[in-house]
C-alpha cells in the first residue's frame, strides 16, 4: 500500500490518476462499516479519556463550565452577590439560578410546582407557597386535617378545620378545632378552643392566658381582646366592644366600645355606642343586665375617639333602657310615650288599673266600681235607698240620700 507521500505525488496538478490510484487512496482509510477495518489499539491515545463511575463521569473530569454549579440548602442561603458564569442550586426546591449581575434569575428548565405551571395543568400542589418571607406563608393543611393558613398558624397543631389569615393569627393553636382568625394576632393565644371566630385584630389574648373556650364571635379591632381561658358564647360586634372581658360568658354587646368594662360578668346584653361602658378602664362584673343606650363621640386624630363632652361612659343603670334578666324588670330612664291611636279603648273586660310609686315603679290594682242609683228631674224619688244620687234640674244641684233625707252636696 502506498504511503501518504506517494499518493500525494499521483494527485498533483496536471496528473491523471489511474483507477488503481483511487483504490489505493480509499484503502488507506478505516471504514466504519467494514468489519475488517479495525483501528489498532496502539494507534489510539486514550490517556486523556474520561472515566465512567457507576455510569457517570466524575465531576473532576468534567469541563470547568459544566461543573460551575454551587449547591445551597435554600435560596435564602445564596451569597448576597452571586458570581457571573456560575449556577446556584437551591436543594429544598431543586431550582437552578444564575446571577445576572444584580439578582438571581430562575433558569430551571422544568416549572414543576410553580403557581403558573400548576394552574395551567389544572393540577393540585402540596408544596407550600411562600410570599416574600416567612411571615406571609400560604399553607394549605399546615398541620392538622383541612387547616388553611395565610400567616403564622402553628405548623405543629393537631386541631382540624381551622382557618387563619394574618400574622400571628392562631399562632399558639394546638388541638383546637373549627376556629377562624382573620386579622393581625386574631386568636393568637388560642390553644384548645373550639368554633371561635375573630375578625379584625380581635380576641388577641392581651390579658395573657390561653383561650380554651368555645363559640365566641368577636368582630372589630380589639373586640374581646382580653378573652382567655374558658370564656364562652360571647358575641361582640364593634371596635373596642367588650375589650376587657376575660372570663365572662353569654354576653351580647353591639356598638362601638359597648360593654367596655365588663370583665367576668355574664349574660349581659348591651346595645348602642358605648352602651354599658365605664368612665375608666377598671373592670366591673355586672351579670344578667340589659342596657340600650348610645353616647356620641367626637372624631379625633388618635386611634380611639372620645365621648362628646358631657356624655361620658355610662354604667348600665343609667342607660335609656335598662333591665335585669333574672329579676325580670325593665326601667326607662326617660319619658314613656305611646303614640296616639296605638292605645286600645277599654271595655268591661279591663279590670285592672296601673298605679305608680313616687320612684317611678308601676303596679296593678283592681279597678274600683261605684254602684250608684242615680236619677234626675224636678221630683225626688219617693222610695230612695241610702247612697242614692239625684240631680235636681230646677236648681241644677246634686243631692244625696243619707237614709233619712235628701241633702244638697254643694
Amino acid at each position: 500500500m502506498k504511503s501518504k507521500q506517494e499518493l500525494r505525488k499521483v494527485f498533483e496538478n496536471g496528473d491523471k490518476p489511474k483507477q488503481e490510484d483511487f483504490w489505493e487512496w480509499q484503502d488507506s482509510f478505516w471504514h466504519k462499516e467494514d468489519e475488517g477495518d479495525i483501528i489498532p489499539a496502539n494507534r489510539i491515545d486514550l490517556s486523556e479519556k474520561a472515566d465512567l463511575v457507576n455510569g457517570k463521569v466524575p465531576s473532576e473530569q468534567l469541563p470547568s463550565y459544566v461543573d460551575d454549579i454551587l449547591e445551597y440548602d435554600a435560596m435564602e442561603d445564596f451569597p448576597i452577590n452571586g458570581e457571573v458564569g456560575k449556577l446556584f442550586l437551591a436543594k429544598n426546591s431543586n431550582k437552578i439560578y444564575r446571577w445576572s449581575g444584580s439578582l438571581y434569575v430562575d433558569v430551571t428548565q422544568s416549572e414543576t410546582d410553580t403557581i403558573d405551571s400548576v394552574a395551567k395543568r389544572g393540577s393540585l400542589s402540596s408544596v407550600k407557597i411562600s410570599i416574600k418571607d416567612v411571615n406571609a406563608t400560604l399553607d394549605f393543611d399546615p398541620s392538622g386535617e383541612s387547616n388553611i393558613s395565610f400567616g403564622s398558624m402553628n405548623p405543629e397543631a393537631t386541631g382540624t378545620g381551622n382557618t387563619s389569615f394574618g400574622k400571628d393569627a392562631l399562632k399558639l393553636l394546638t388541638s383546637g378545632t373549627y376556629n377562624v382568625g382573620v386579622g393581625f394576632s386574631s386568636l393568637k393565644t388560642l390553644t384548645t378552643g373550639i368554633a371561635n371566630v375573630a375578625l379584625g385584630m380581635s380576641m388577641t389574648g392581651n390579658a395573657g392566658g390561653n383561650i380554651t373556650g368555645k363559640h365566641n364571635v368577636c368582630v372589630g379591632v380589639s373586640a374581646g381582646n382580653n378573652i382567655k381561658e374558658d370564656a364562652c358564647r360571647n358575641t361582640y360586634l364593634g371596635s373596642g366592644t367588650g375589650s376587657y372581658t376575660t372570663s365572662g360568658k353569654d354576653n351580647v354587646m353591639i356598638g362601638y366600645s359597648s360593654g367596655l368594662g365588663i370583665s367576668t360578668g355574664s349574660n349581659n346584653v348591651f346595645i348602642g355606642s358605648r352602651a354599658g361602658g365605664t368612665s375608666t378602664n377598671s373592670a366591673y362584673n355586672h351579670s344578667n343586665k340589659l342596657c340600650i343606650h348610645s353616647i356620641p363621640s367626637t372624631t379625633s386624630s388618635n386611634f380611639w375617639d372620645n365621648a362628646t363632652p358631657g356624655h361620658g361612659h355610662n354604667d348600665y343603670s343609667t342607660g335609656l333602657i335598662t333591665g335585669d334578666f333574672v329579676e325580670r324588670w325593665v326601667k326607662f330612664n326617660g319619658k314613656f310615650i305611646i303614640g296616639a291611636g296605638y292605645m286600645p279603648s277599654a271595655d268591661a273586660s279591663y279590670t285592672k288599673n296601673i298605679v305608680a310609686n313616687p320612684d317611678g315603679t308601676f303596679g296593678w290594682e283592681d279597678k274600683k266600681v261605684l254602684d250608684v242609683n242615680a236619677s234626675k228631674g224636678i221630683n225626688f224619688p219617693s222610695t230612695p235607698t241610702s247612697g242614692d244620687l239625684f240631680f235636681n234640674t230646677s236648681d241644677n244641684k246634686h243631692y244625696g240620700f243619707d237614709g233619712t233625707s235628701w241633702n244638697a252636696l254643694y
